[in-house]
């Protein structure tokens, strides 16, 4: 688990901290998750207080979820929910909420929750990580300031990962008849070619504007790389005038040498 600490009042005892901690999911039939998005105890060194935690439970209301952390400004495409109706649950002593997967990077999430679902299958590190900014006297925590996120990332420090799908009897229903229709259709249609996936589709989008992006910084950095050769090559230019120039103005006022010497060894190589 990474962690950055930033000291806000050199004045005070009590510092104000940002911290990233592992995080327990689990997620529905309808793609909907439920996570602990934070509990007590010791998270990376830190004490986290069940009073504490009952104070910022309004604060994980609305927090997003990104598709890996970032250490400087967030993207739109990796964007894959957003968390909602924050609760306590006293079994756990933590902040459960639910989130709902949506952006460009929802149907990731979504499809990660089956694959890490999958009975008999080899699951990859994958977790979430909750990005939170508090204020700690010593090592235990006074006060949770802000949540950034909550992030699905690869190997979370403390193991937050998908438990188990919690049943939905509608949504079985439903995902029932929608496999039913689809084969209808199939059956009805077998000389069509089958249409790629929506959650495809989304993603090979995804993939383009990744490539376009890079393609465009690419290009951005060969234009600096150019502007910044032909600068130099203009300043050598104006280097070698202002040289000529230094010699022909030392020779036209015929100064002492030692006098001259001194002058040229002022201004050589200045522009």
């Amino acid at each position: 688990m990474e962690e950055t600490v930033q000291q806000t009042a050199a004045q005070q005892n009590t510092a104000e901290h940002q911290a990233r901690l592992a995080v327990e999911g689990q997620v529905t039939a309808a793609g909907a998750f439920e996570v602990m998005a934070i509990t007590a105890g010791d998270g990376n060194g830190w004490t986290f207080g069940e009073d504490t935690l009952r104070e910022s439970l309004s604060l994980w209301d609305g927090a997003e979820c990104f598709v890996d952390h970032a250490w400087f400004s967030r993207s739109v495409r990796d964007l894959a929910g957003v968390l909602y109706e924050p609760t306590w649950d006293a079994d756990k002593k933590g902040v459960r909420c639910k989130l709902r997967t949506l952006g460009a990077s929802g149907p990731i999430l979504s499809e990660l929750g089956k694959q890490m679902l999958a009975e008999g299958e080899a699951r990859p590190r994958i977790g979430f990580s909750a990005d939170v900014v508090f204020t700690a006297l010593s090592r235990k925590v006074q006060k949770i300031l802000r949540v950034n996120a909550v992030d699905l990332v690869f190997n979370p420090a403390r193991g937050g990962a998908f438990l188990r799908a919690l049943n939905s009897v509608g949504m079985e229903g439903w995902q029932g008849m929608a496999d039913k229709v689809e084969g209808s259709a199939a059956a009805q249609q077998p000389g069509q070619a089958a249409q790629p996936a929506a959650g495809s589709t989304v993603l090979q989008a995804q993939l383009s504007s990744d490539l376009a992006a890079v393609q465009t910084l690419l290009n951005v950095q060969r234009d600096q790389q150019r502007l910044a050769e032909e600068a130099e090559a203009a300043r050598a230019v104006r280097a070698q005038m202002c040289g000529y120039l230094l010699d022909t103005g030392l020779a036209a006022a015929r100064l002492p040498q030692p006098v001259a010497e001194r002058i040229r060894k002022q201004f050589a190589g200045k522009v």
